[in-house]
């Protein structure tokens, strides 16, 4: 039903009908993916469907969706968001809500990190355009995210040449 009404042939005449449903289908979306383990790839799924479609026209919705793709890390299945962060980063939206997510990932979780969340996370914040975050959000969690992630031994091909260069910036100062 989520998958029909947010990215199907009836999607746009439900988001142009008013957005009264929306704090319903966003507590679904929490509910499915705090107590429903086999749905939540396919929730992704909508999810990464669902924001091209949205994108800033609902801009508080396309951030609880952000926020519901983060349950997953609560659960532990950091390889399922790492999946659904390369898929995210090819679609086409406004890169904002990818900083939303990194910052929103960022206020969760805390070194030391896996090889695999750290690669995910950095991929996320060059797809994001890490050099709008600033302020404090650039202090007190990109930056120290970015010095955790030169303690750790990236496997061979774990991150791309803007992830690389990433951490080269921060290393030369």
């Amino acid at each position: 039903w989520l998958k029909v009404k947010l990215t199907g042939e009836e999607s746009e005449d439900f988001f142009e009908s008013g957005t009264s449903a929306l704090p319903a289908i966003d507590k679904l979306m929490s509910e499915i993916m705090h107590r429903q383990a086999p749905l939540r790839a396919d929730l992704l799924d909508v999810i990464c469907e669902t924001l091209p479609l949205v994108g800033n026209s609902l801009p508080a919705f396309s951030k609880q969706m952000m926020d519901n793709a983060t349950i997953v890390l609560i659960h532990g299945e950091a390889e399922l968001f790492s999946a659904f962060s390369k898929k995210l980063a090819k679609q086409k939206f406004d890169r904002s809500l990818i900083r939303h997510l990194v910052l929103k990932v960022l206020s969760m979780v805390g070194p030391p990190y896996s090889g695999l969340f750290a690669s995910t996370l950095l991929r996320l914040i060059t797809a994001g355009g890490h050099e709008r975050i600033s302020g404090e959000d650039r202090r007190s969690k990109l930056l120290p995210f970015l010095a955790a992630c030169e303690l750790i031994e990236f496997k061979a091909n774990a991150l791309g040449p803007k992830e690389e260069a990433l951490l080269a910036s921060m290393k030369a100062g």
